[in-house]
């Protein structure tokens, strides 16, 4: 199971070094869901009704009228057309033109609503205070009140298939049901753990992580491997709230914390790291529209935005490549490994090794050797440091190159 979980890191391409760019916003107001529809076209929610849309990957973003002054929680749309948000005071908008207009639906609740999520175009699920859980069946026409068994304020809802579905909220509530709504089981219940779940994301219908406000600094993101059965935390960098967390893919994953801190999972969420993020406001969602391209928003009108899967990890970011043609063989290694420079799969070209450097995710140099001058274009080297995944950075007289290593 270790190589294999290897191996899937070896798919993941070496990060550059452009870390999260600030996108103006022209709000100052606290944003808190982010969601593409595609590529191009995404919306932004938050404080005073905002809305906000981009229609080119976010370089631009344009108010939204929202016919409200509630504070706004929470996006999610079916398809390109249609989308809802939800909020303040049982609010529920729905557009059926990209955002063009928002109509105000009848949700049956004053119950201030943090989250929603579809199934499909028809059925979708709200969650908030006092334990509120709405469900539709006809696309927000009506909605009707699922039986949680319990009053504790829930915070977020995710459904990894059109019955299994996973709610979080207060004092470390999980409930989940298994036939689309109709019960809901609390899984888990536990105030001296947790003070607050914010997230929950799942991958599949077994594997899934939740993050939030967890007592004693223990770290925030815990994670099942088994549908909640059981919940473990996992290592983290940090010990800030984790607000949102998103997979673009099963083995990298995002969490956006207070202070603008955003940690980064390349290993199945066992690991997270700190990444650059360039600010200190507080993140409130993140939304990935492919392995490189994502976004996060948060207060004072804070929109962040990569292009490169978030850049280096903290400490990585002098490891800045010219190119990324590093050859390593054996890879997974664990005793000895080749380094071999671009100079050997190019005609009429050859290199001069003259540095080989190799980094921990944490930025620690655990290997490092200096080489005279005598084109050499291959280094055999000892790996004595720890399993684990490390960066590679070979200097030759004619180009820096970087390479991932796993030794196991």
């Amino acid at each position: 199971m270790k190589k294999f979980i290897y191996i899937l890191l070896l798919l993941i391409p070496v990060v550059a070094f452009s870390q999260w760019t600030i996108v103006p916003s022209g709000t100052t107001n606290t944003l808190r869901s982010v969601f593409f529809t595609d590529a191009k076209t995404g919306y932004v929610v938050g404080d005073e009704g905002t809305i906000l849309k981009t229609i080119n990957g976010g370089t631009t973003w344009t108010a939204q009228s929202s016919g409200t002054n509630n504070q706004l929680e929470s996006v999610y749309f079916t398809n390109a057309d249609t989308g809802y948000s939800v909020g303040e005071g049982g609010i529920i908008l729905k557009t059926l033109n990209a955002g063009g207009t928002w109509t105000n639906l009848s949700s049956g609740s004053t119950d201030w609503l943090f989250s929603i999520y579809f199934t499909d175009v028809n059925t979708g699920y709200a969650v908030g205070d006092t334990g509120t859980i709405l469900k539709t069946i006809n696309g927000g026409a009506t909605w009707i009140k699922d039986s949680s068994g319990t009053t504790i304020p829930l915070t977020s809802v995710f459904f990894p298939n059109a019955n299994v579905g996973y709610a979080v909220g207060w004092w470390g509530i999980i409930l989940k049901t298994i036939n689309a709504g109709i019960t809901w089981t609390t899984l888990y219940d536990q105030e001296s753990t947790f003070n607050t779940l914010n997230t929950v994301f799942f991958i599949n219908a077994d594997t899934g992580y939740i993050a939030g406000d967890i007592q004693y600094g223990d770290g925030p993101v815990v994670r099942t491997l088994d549908g909640g059965q059981f919940w473990y935390l996992v290592n983290n960098s940090t010990i800030n709230d984790v607000q949102s967390i998103y997979f673009p893919n099963p083995t990298t994953g995002y969490a956006v914390c207070d202070n603008g801190v955003i940690e980064k999972s390349i290993d199945g969420g066992n690991d997270w790291l700190l990444m650059t993020s360039g600010t200190t406001n507080m993140l409130m969602s993140v939304y990935f529209t492919d392995s490189d391209t994502g976004y996060t928003v948060g207060d004072n009108g804070t929109i962040l935005k990569t292009t490169d899967g978030g850049g280096f990890f903290v400490g990585l970011n002098d490891l800045s490549p010219k190119s990324n043609q590093l050859k390593i063989y054996p890879n997974p290694a664990k005793d000895k490994c080749n380094v071999q420079c671009a100079c050997l799969r190019q005609v009429n070209y050859v290199c001069d090794i003259r540095s080989i450097e190799i980094f921990n995710l944490t930025g620690e140099k655990v290997y490092g050797a200096e080489f005279s001058a005598g084109t050499m274009n291959s280094v055999e080297v000892d790996l004595d440091f720890p399993a684990g995944v490390y960066f590679v950075r070979l200097t030759s007289d004619k180009d820096v190159e970087v390479g991932k290593l796993v030794r196991w």
